[in-house]
């Protein structure tokens, strides 16, 4: 589970797969939000304006497919918003794939990101909308622990009431 602290990402909890042996805790740890699909998450939920003025400060590459571009990122976010999840294949270190959908808050704004990741042997590019679909499903089980009302989420993600 994961929540934007300034621009970056930042696990709050962890839950580790079973047989996965020796696995790294990221619980307290901060991410670049623009190499991680949780991070993509959080920040397809901001306005336009944030993302530039984050990229104007400098993104990082971490690996030869890290987004650093303003134009490829507000490219990814508007995909992550079309889909309702955001992948990391790679992003962040290499041989590290991720996927993630957003957590919702009462009235309906992005507050967390789930993501489920792990090694590319494991988290295959074929298995990735699999993933997602655990990952929403996750997340929706989390709006309900926190009392958020039931409603359907768009393609994009964004929540829309019934009544």
């Amino acid at each position: 589970l994961v929540v934007l602290r300034g621009d970056q990402a930042l696990t709050i909890a962890q839950a580790d797969a079973p047989n996965m042996g020796a696995v790294s805790d990221w619980s307290g740890k901060l991410a670049p939000s623009n190499a991680t699909a949780s991070g993509k998450v959080l920040l397809a939920a901001l306005p336009e304006r944030d993302i530039a003025r984050m990229a104007r400060r400098g993104l990082r590459r971490h690996t030869d497919r890290t987004i650093v571009d303003i134009e490829p990122l507000l490219e990814e976010l508007s995909r992550v918003r079309r889909r309702g999840f955001a992948t990391a294949v790679g992003e962040l270190e290499d041989g590290l794939n991720a996927v993630a959908a957003p957590v919702h808050d009462r009235r309906g704004a992005v507050m967390a990101a789930v993501a489920i990741q792990g090694p590319a042997i494991r988290i295959t590019a074929r298995r990735l909308p699999e993933l997602a679909s655990q990952a929403r499903s996750t997340a929706t089980a989390i709006e309900g622990r926190l009392g958020v009302p039931a409603v359907h989420k768009s393609a994009g993600g964004a929540a829309v009431n019934d009544s």
